[in-house]
């Protein structure tokens, strides 16, 4: 497959009286290859580089890296090239590498110290003893689609071009650069390049005849052979004219040409050495014969035992050339004692024939056609007697977890149920699950889902049942990146700002998955684009104490985050962890009208964000949730509080929190799973807005991220009424402002009742603490009080507050208050619902165009006592 990437940056040659540059170009390069167990922990990932030219060049001094700057890989060790010569820099030891490809001792190979190349964007330098760019090529994300062991070659017309793949083309066995299979599978030419030597045999060591006899010749079109299927069983498998099949593999010719096998060989997961050949063995249509014809399939016993416990086979020509190898873990090919011990998969086999997928079959078909076979066909086990779906699934396993000793019996249905349909989160960059969940607050039928590797989806309520919304690019879900297009983002939690903006948290850019990368995301969802970059980054690993070098932290960051508006922090007093009332003034730069509440796994904790425009934030409040590990927030505007969810780690435990009568968050409810939700993975959790609520309950929705079974979506209900009144312990407190809108200098008259008789309150203004008025409530426990709103009060949104004189901070009652701008000329007061404007200017407007959708159902609390009873 030739590239034709937009982009190509000529590089004119320079009118100079200084010698040529040098003739040495990178040629070939695979991003990772498929070799385990290296003694320095690589895959054999390479960067192939040639002289070009037609005199040697000396490379000593040179180096290679993948940043713009010299001297992070020397190739000293490669000495002098001579004219043609290629070497080669890889993540593994020459030894390893040259075993692998079967590469000659002469073949000069050095290891890259680590510098190892990713699924892109990438960029790989070549500098010369001086520091000068000799060669560069970037290559763009998902660039090498096929993923590790696949590898591919520059032209003649691109080569040295210092730009990005144009010209550039993926290899494939016997191709212009005679490309062939190492023993583990990765396609390339390493060592070879026709822009040097071409001549794939002088590097190469075949494997021996054995004898001294010549081998056979090869037939030209031996790539067109692939193995179709493989057992390990000894008894049970039947193929005429044999009694029974043992260790037996079938080959599909999936080219257009007869194909002559004679001479060729095999092993099972030994070395290409000990490969004997099988071609006398070889039955094609019920007679042996060394011969399989275009579109048919030719049977062998396997030269060595099987292991039913893992093994492979390979394949290769006279030559030894690999042609084909597939390996397997126990129980993947037939029956064993651990994995498929029913024996209800009797093979494995290429899905449909000559594809690119093995699946484990029900009924073998060796000789004929898999299309049968593969109808029963699921994804290679990994335990059990048969596997949980058609996916990818993940065990958590039996563990309790530590369920907090306080947990009282759910509130709602006790058997939650799955809601999705089998299987139907695949995505190519994870597999299968889901992670953090939330609602829209603008739109109660809408629900979006993240998925922990760098994908979102955004879902429909449709009669009850939440289904993938086709438009605008969402059928297949979007994948998702860092702001400047590339990285694979460790994607946990997600809530909705109040711009509709998606902010996501990440513990970790998954091509650097040990490297800790806490961050909050933002993301413009209204784009058409199915790949969607953020617009902006939080980086917050530095406030969790967390080092590049802590791998073990890079999974145990930010699971969740949960949006909370300032509207509803000042109308509950809350104060931040300098014992501070919240004054969003304060912090004149912020991105949105609120705080974002990032949920910690490690600690338990929520950690309470101010987000500036510059990507700079300010920690407010740290919060234990009364979890061991937190892995999903929610703010609840109807019962105006904190959701905190545990995952199997607490028994999938779940916490309400309140703000308290000295204005910090604080667990007031903490409940056990429901007693019919398994204790599995579920790290999402979300709770349907009380307007959806069907006979006093609303529901409940979890996230599996192990994928049991299939399915990662939990539905179950949650009681309206958790005795819990919003924004207080419901002393019966009550506060009216009269008009919800004033200018400065205006009249206020607030009246309040279910006070104690005879006691002195007072009226205070907030932000800025400003008493108005205070007094006495009669008799009957009412009052009624007239002050001024000060001349010089900001206009935008403020709080108004009675509390006891005897003790100001224990506020009892609150309600919104928005005071207008006098130069406006009157914009008219705020609607019913008690909604903010917001306060001072703030330097992202569009963030807040659509604020007043995340207060419907705040407004409510504005008249509710504010002081909240924890738990003991």
């Amino acid at each position: 497959m030739v590239l034709a990437v937009a982009g190509l940056v000529a590089v004119p040659a320079t009118a100079s009286a200084s010698p040529a540059a040098p003739s040495v170009a990178i040629t070939e390069f695979a991003y990772g290859g498929l070799i385990s167990g290296s003694s320095v922990g690589g895959d054999g990932e390479y960067v192939e580089v040639t002289n070009v030219g037609a005199s040697a060049v000396d490379v000593s001094g040179w180096s290679y890296g993948t940043a713009a700057a010299p001297g992070t890989v020397s190739l000293s060790g490669l000495g002098t090239l001579s004219a043609g010569e290629s070497a080669i820099i890889t993540d593994v030891t020459p030894t390893e590498f040259r075993a692998d490809w079967g590469l000659k001792d002469s073949v000069k190979v050095v290891n890259d110290g680590s510098t190892t190349l990713n699924k892109g964007p990438k960029t790989m330098y070549l500098f010369d003893t001086d520091g000068n760019t000799v060669d560069s090529v970037s290559y763009a994300s998902g660039f090498l689609s096929g993923g590790k062991g696949q590898s591919a070659w520059v032209d003649a017309a691109h080569v040295g071009a210092k730009a990005d793949t144009t010209g550039w083309t993926f290899s494939t066995v016997g191709d212009e650069q005679e490309s062939w299979t190492s023993v583990t599978g990765s396609i390339g030419s390493p060592g070879t390049s026709s822009l040097g030597i071409a001549d794939a045999s002088s590097v190469r060591t075949p494997i021996s005849g054995g004898g001294g006899d010549t081998p056979p010749a090869t037939d030209p079109n031996w790539a067109d052979i692939v193995i179709n299927e493989v057992t390990s069983d000894n008894d049970s498998i039947g193929f005429a004219p044999l009694p029974t099949l043992s260790d037996g593999v079938e080959l599909y010719n999936k080219g257009t040409h007869d194909v002559s096998l004679a001479g060729w060989k095999q092993i099972d997961s030994g070395a290409a050495s000990a490969a004997t050949d099988f071609s006398g063995g070889l039955y094609v249509n019920g007679v042996l014969s060394t011969t399989i014809p275009a579109g048919g399939y030719g049977v062998f016993q396997s030269t060595k035992g099987l292991s039913s416990g893992g093994d492979a086979v390979k394949i290769y020509t006279p030559d030894g050339t690999l042609v084909d190898s597939v390996e397997w873990t126990a129980g993947q090919a037939g029956v064993d004692e651990t994995v498929n011990t029913d024996h209800a998969y009797k093979s494995l086999a290429r899905c449909p024939d000559g594809g690119s997928t093995y699946l484990e079959v029900t009924a073998a078909s060796f000789g004929a056609s898999n299309a049968a076979a593969c109808a029963t066909g699921v994804p290679p086990l990994t335990s059990g007697t048969a596997p949980e779906a058609p996916c990818q699934t993940e065990n958590s396993g039996d563990d309790p977890g530590t369920v907090p000793a306080d947990a009282t019996t759910w509130p709602g249905s006790a058997t939650p149920a799955t809601i999705d349909a089998q299987c139907s989160w695949v995505t190519s960059e994870s597999g299968q699950d889901l992670s953090g969940l939330a609602f829209d607050p603008s739109n109660a039928n809408v629900l979006y889902a993240v998925k922990n590797k760098s994908h979102v989806w955004r879902l429909l309520n449709e009669n009850g049942t939440w289904v993938k919304d086709t438009a605008n690019g969402w059928a297949d879900g979007k994948d998702i990146r860092f702001p400047n297009g590339s990285g694979a983002p460790d994607s946990e939690g997600i809530t909705v700002g109040p711009d509709g903006a998606l902010y996501i948290t990440t513990e970790r850019d998954n091509n650097a998955s040990s490297v800790p990368l806490d961050s909050i995301l933002r993301f413009d969802p209204t784009t058409s684009a199915t790949t969607i970059s953020a617009t902006d980054q939080w980086v917050l690993t530095d406030d969790l104490g967390y080092a590049p070098t802590d791998s073990a932290d890079s999974n145990l960051g930010f699971e969740g985050v949960a949006f909370v508006p300032d509207s509803y922090l000042t109308a509950q007093g809350f104060r931040t962890d300098a014992g501070t009332l919240y004054n969003p003034a304060d912090y004149p730069h912020k991105a949105a009208a609120g705080l974002f509440f990032g949920a910690i796994e490690k600690t338990g904790h929520l950690h309470a964000y101010v987000l500036n425009t510059d990507h700079s934030y300010t920690r407010v409040a740290d919060i234990d949730s009364g979890l061991v590990g937190v892995m999903d927030d929610s703010f609840d505007a109807d019962l105006g509080g904190i959701w905190a969810h545990c995952d199997n780690t607490c028994g999938n435990a779940t916490t309400f929190l309140g703000i308290g009568s000295d204005g910090h968050f604080g667990v007031e409810h903490t409940y056990a799973r429901p007693a019919g939700l398994p204790n599995y993975n579920l790290e999402g959790f979300a709770v349907a807005p009380a307007s959806t609520a069907v006979d006093g309950q609303r529901q409940v929705l979890w996230t599996d991220d192990g994928n049991r079974f299939g399915h990662s979506l939990w539905a179950g209900t949650l009681s309206v009424d958790l005795g819990t009144t919003p924004g207080g312990s419901g002393s019966g407190v009550a506060l009216n402002i009269g008009s919800s809108s004033v200018k400065p200098g205006d009249p206020i008259t607030v009246t309040a009742s279910g006070l104690a008789a005879g006691t002195t309150y007072t009226v205070t203004l907030h932000s800025t603490p400003v008493e108005l008025a205070s007094g006495s409530a009669g008799t009957d426990g009412s009052l009624s009080l007239t002050g001024t709103i000060p001349a010089d009060t900001a206009p935008g949104a403020h709080t108004i507050t009675i509390a006891d004189a005897a003790d100001p901070n224990t506020v009892l009652a609150s309600a919104p208050l928005t005071v207008e701008d006098p130069a406006a000329g009157g914009a008219g007061s705020a609607d019913a619902s008690g909604s903010l404007a917001s306060t001072g200017s703030d330097p992202l407007p569009m963030l807040l165009g659509s604020a007043a959708l995340l207060l419907l159902g705040v407004g409510a609390l504005a008249t509710r006592r504010l002081a909240r009873k924890r738990r003991a």
